[in-house]
C-alpha cells in the first residue's frame, strides 16, 4: 500500500492546505469578477460590509469566542443592511427609471 501519495489525508486536512486552497478560490473569484464586469466585489457593497463586518470580529476576538461562529452568526443581519443602506442610496440619488435600473443590479452583491 502506498502512503506517501500526493493526496494522501495528511496533506489534505493539513490547515496550510486549507489556507492555500481558501486563498487560491478567493483570488480566482476576484480574478474572474474583474474580468467580466466587476458586480460580485463592487466597492459601494464589499467596503460598508467588511466595515459591519469588523465589529463582530472584534468583539468575537476581546471576549475569546470562538470567531467563525461568530462571523457565521453575523454575515446575514450584515448583508440585509449593507442591500438596505445601497437601495436607499439607490432610491435617493436616481434620477430617471433607467439609473435606477442601473443601480439596483448591485443590490444584493453582498
Amino acid at each position: 500500500m502506498i502512503r506517501d501519495n500526493l493526496l494522501s489525508q495528511e496533506l489534505l486536512t493539513s490547515a496550510i492546505t486549507r489556507y492555500a486552497g481558501f486563498f487560491a478560490v478567493s483570488f480566482w473569484i476576484a480574478y474572474l469578477d474583474i474580468s467580466y464586469g466587476g458586480f460580485l466585489l463592487d466597492p459601494a457593497s464589499v467596503f460598508p460590509f467588511l466595515v459591519f463586518m469588523a465589529v463582530p470580529a472584534v468583539i468575537g476576538i476581546s471576549n475569546r469566542w470562538n470567531l467563525i461562529r461568530v462571523l457565521k452568526k453575523a454575515c446575514i443581519p450584515i448583508g440585509i443592511l449593507v442591500c438596505v443602506i445601497n437601495v436607499v442610496v439607490a432610491f435617493n440619488h436616481s434620477e430617471d427609471l433607467g439609473e435606477l435600473s442601473a443601480r439596483t443590479a448591485l443590490t444584493y452583491t453582498p
